[in-house]
């Protein structure tokens, strides 16, 4: 698991956050060694607010294709808003089924914005 704690150091971002090119998200990439397949069943992340005044809607998006050919994470894979204050939602995504994370020999690239 990986955790990180942004405060007020995380800004708003708006839709659609990948193709503007905004740069505040978190960044998760995954690497299979090489000859091996990477297959991709869920993505799972725990979200929290910190007061009611802070943000609380949040996107996901992959990058399957790093580089300037790729699709650059135009794909959303999930979108929500947290409604509780302090404490801690755990927010699952099945990855299942979607082609573009089946069989890679690629890295895989998740990026959550806020």
């Amino acid at each position: 698991p990986n955790g990180l704690a942004l405060g007020s150091a995380f800004n708003e971002t708006t839709e659609p956050s990948p193709a503007g090119g905004q740069s505040d998200y978190f960044e998760l990439t995954i690497t299979p060694d090489p000859g091996y397949r990477l297959d991709l069943a869920r993505f799972a992340m725990q979200i929290r607010r910190n007061d009611p005044d802070s943000k609380n809607s949040y996107s996901l998006y992959f990058d399957n294709d790093p580089g300037s050919g790729g699709n650059n994470f135009s794909t959303k894979l999930a979108s929500g808003v947290i409604t509780s204050e302090d404490v801690f939602d755990t927010i699952g995504v099945p990855l299942e089924g979607i082609e573009e994370l089946s069989g890679q020999t690629t890295a895989v690239t998740f990026r959550v914005y806020a």
